[in-house]
């Protein structure tokens, strides 16, 4: 599949004559090539523009105008983490030739498990209060009125049956499938009542100044379920002792899970049993996304090339998922 990029000078053009500052826009930068939407910043504006892929997407569809209400719902809620405020929505595809919107720009950083800043990896104690923050920040997104948020209640049951119904038609290896059979059959108990979930809490999708949380971004996965599912997700790039430092964050002063469950709990009041089966069964989930974008680059659909690693993920992934299966007990 030969990719055609984004005409930027297009864009530009189109936007300076459709927004009320586009005459202050002196040019669009390409933020990050993410596997989900586009994120261009508007600069001389200070705005960001976001849109669907320009391929074909990890996890469709990409609603532009459902992303655009949820952070304008979120943003007005009180004791809700902070979002960029929002601004113009526009769904007619003549301006851009896609969907899309466009938010405030806020000042921080944003980094992954492999890139974290010095000022980080050499301060045990700030590795502890961003932990902290990180937790209760989806614990924020956790007491958020259930209406906050729409769509059907997605249960552990649910989840499992959704995804193992993917997993299969991507003819994904056993460990995989093995696991949400498992938890279709016995899913993992709920820690109460169903609450507003964010999805995708990597933290990759939280901005930082230094140990403060700027905003919590990309929603796109948001909707209604079991709230431990958002710390299982995270869970899973933690690292247990013993395990190879690659399988997770290992800067001294990080939290362990225990640690991440036990103050969950506390500031939630809700109680997690089984903690570790939340966790494998979000670890079969983003496998199953390694799966999909596997499939997508093999059958010509996908040419990011970071999706193109994939595939020799795919198989590390599992290992993963096999070694922790026999922990699964432990610590619950």
């Amino acid at each position: 599949m030969t990719t055609v990029p984004r005409d930027l000078d297009a864009l530009l053009t189109a936007l300076r004559a459709y927004l009320p500052y586009g005459h202050t826009i002196t040019g669009i930068r390409q933020m990050t090539y993410g596997l989900s939407n586009g994120t261009y910043a508007l600069e001389g504006a200070g705005k960001i523009l976001r849109m669907p892929p320009e391929e074909e997407g990890l996890l469709p569809p990409y609603d532009m105008a459902r992303q655009h209400e949820i952070y304008r719902r979120v943003g007005s809620t009180p004791g809700a983490p902070p979002v960029p405020p929002m601004l113009e929505l526009c769904e007619d595809e003549s301006i851009a030739g896609v969907p899309f919107y466009v938010m405030e720009r806020l000042e921080g950083e944003s980094f992954d498990r492999h890139n974290l800043p010095a000022w980080l990896t050499t301060d045990p104690v700030a590795c502890g209060e961003l932990c902290r923050t990180w937790v209760e920040a989806m614990a924020s997104v956790h007491r958020m009125p259930v209406d906050t948020l729409d769509g059907p209640v997605r249960t552990s049951e649910s989840e499992a049956a959704q995804w193992l119904t993917v997993a299969r038609d991507l003819d994904a290896p056993a460990p995989i499938l093995d696991v949400f059979e498992r938890f279709l059959d016995e899913p993992p108990p709920d820690s109460g009542l169903p609450t507003p979930v964010h999805g995708d809490p990597n933290i990759t999708n939280l901005l930082w100044d230094r140990t403060r949380l700027v905003a919590l971004l990309d929603w796109e996965l948001s909707g209604i379920g079991e709230p431990f599912a958002d710390i299982a997700f995270m869970l899973a790039f933690f690292r247990d002792e013993g395990e190879p430092a690659s399988w997770g964050f290992e800067a001294e002063g990080w939290w362990t899970k225990p640690q991440v469950v036990r103050h969950w709990e506390a500031v939630t009041g809700r109680t997690v049993q089984k903690w570790r089966h939340h966790e494998l069964l979000a670890m079969a989930r983003l496998a199953t996304i390694l799966a999909i974008g596997d499939r997508l680059v093999v059958a010509g659909r996908k040419s990011d090339p970071r999706v193109g690693e994939f595939t020799s993920k795919l198989p590390r992934y599992v290992e993963r998922i096999e070694r922790r299966l026999l922990r699964m007990d432990v610590d619950d």
